[in-house]
């Protein structure tokens, strides 16, 4: 007697929609998953554990234990039974003994199933995606907290399935939000750059007729202009942060601290500025953003510094407990103690424009950064003139991202 495939299920089309809404099918394991079916095959006390997907014509495991294959026939499916069946769970104590599944193909070879049990993985709509399953080769059954764990364990599949398709949305949207900013970023410089060099221009040819009064006036224009493009460019480097996809590596901090020296290099010598640094760790992360991160620094440390002395800036690292700590101390203006909560949120500013240009995104930048390197900053309290910004990079090897058993060392002084 030839084997019979199971029924189609009633809502077949809109369940397949359901099912390929989630771009799950075909797609890498992944940990969430894996650890479900581990979990599940530990509790049922069975040799074999699945999260199958029923697609149109197969059954797709996208975790497994136990099984080599990664899908079968869906007329061969266990599971295109249990997305049909009324109760939450379908049981079959013996294949050999079910008239559905005795001459099923993986029951007379392998992996020779002879017990399953199903719990179907219903989307928020109800449409029966697949189950999470478990398959044993002699016969037996679930006791009443095995069954339990299983139906609960399935809604923690369908649980992580919604988490994957809403973090798969956001993305697209930060996406979107991206091209949108670059797309408005360009209009809004072009206007700006002609308004700067109109007014350009016009100085040059008539700066000897225009009154004091019509120079002022021209003179603020050229300021809001310029603090506009600052601000375009800020607003783009803040949005970037949540849309790129960063590339992580092993980053030699001094070396970045020396490129972002000699890039600022005319500024510093401009003011008579000082930058030192100290023996510097290697951390993991992405070399552009840590770049970003001193020129802020130090290009802050630039603008806020007093008129009684020139800029000092030093940067040195000590070993903590949670990895390295990079203090960045400047002998500037300071920052008040009610401020050092507020600083690192988006257009905080403690000084008119007027006094300081600025746009004040340059330490929610630098805040934003740090969290992307699973990192912390503060504002540290300092004795005398100036401000400390202490940075709290994780050991390599210890945060989420981080290289396996890479090496915290500090690179050697460099000259």
């Amino acid at each position: 007697m030839s084997h019979a495939p199971p029924p189609l299920a009633p809502d077949e089309p809109a369940r397949l929609d359901a099912l390929r809404a989630y771009h799950v099918l075909d797609t890498p394991p992944e940990a969430a998953f894996d650890d479900l079916v581990s979990l599940t095959a530990a509790i049922c006390d069975v040799p074999i554990a699945l999260v199958s997907l029923i697609d149109r014509d197969r059954q797709w495991f996208k975790a497994r234990v136990g099984l080599a294959a990664a899908q079968t026939r869906r007329d061969e499916a266990f599971c295109a039974y249990a997305i049909l069946a009324p109760d939450d769970v379908l049981i079959v104590p013996d294949a050999l003994s079910d008239p559905r599944f005795a001459d099923n193909p993986l029951v007379t070879g392998e992996p020779h199933i002879r017990f399953y049990a199903g719990a179907p993985l219903r989307s928020p709509e109800g449409h029966a995606l697949g189950t999470l399953c478990v398959i044993d080769r002699v016969p037996r059954s679930l006791d009443a907290r095995q069954r339990q764990a299983l139906e609960a364990l399935s809604r923690q599949v369908v649980a992580a399935l919604e988490q994957r398709r809403q973090v798969a949305e956001l993305a697209e949207r930060n996406r979107e939000l991206q091209r949108f900013t670059a797309l408005a970023a360009h209009d809004l410089r072009s206007p700006l750059r002609g308004v700067q060099t109109l007014i350009d221009v016009f100085f040059e040819d008539h700066a000897d007729v225009v009154p004091s009064d019509g120079r002022e006036l021209l003179e603020r224009a050229q300021r809001g202009a310029r603090r506009m493009s600052m601000l375009i460019d800020d607003l783009l480097a803040y949005a970037r942060l949540n849309a790129e996809v960063r590339s992580n590596a092993m980053v030699d901090l001094g070396a970045v601290v020396d490129a972002v020296v000699e890039e600022l290099a005319p500024a510093i010598e401009a003011a008579e500025a000082t930058v030192t640094r100290g023996e510097l760790p290697t951390v993991f992360g992405s070399e552009t953003e840590l770049r970003q991160l001193f020129r802020n620094l130090v290009s802050n440390a630039l603008k806020f510094g007093r008129d009684e002395e020139p800029v000092r800036v030093d940067i040195v690292a000590a070993e903590v407990a949670e990895g390295w700590r990079v203090r960045v101390r400047d002998n500037g203006v300071g920052i008040d103690a009610d401020y050092r909560e507020t600083i690192f949120e988006p257009f905080v500013r403690l000084h008119a424009q007027s006094e300081i240009e600025g746009t004040g995104i340059g330490l929610a930048i630098v805040a934003k950064i740090m969290g992307q390197h699973h990192g912390e900053i503060a504002c540290e309290a300092v004795d005398g003139p100036g401000a400390c910004f202490a940075l709290t990079f994780p050991r390599p090897g210890s945060g989420d991202g981080a290289a396996p058993g890479a090496s915290a060392a500090p690179p050697p002084p460099r000259p």
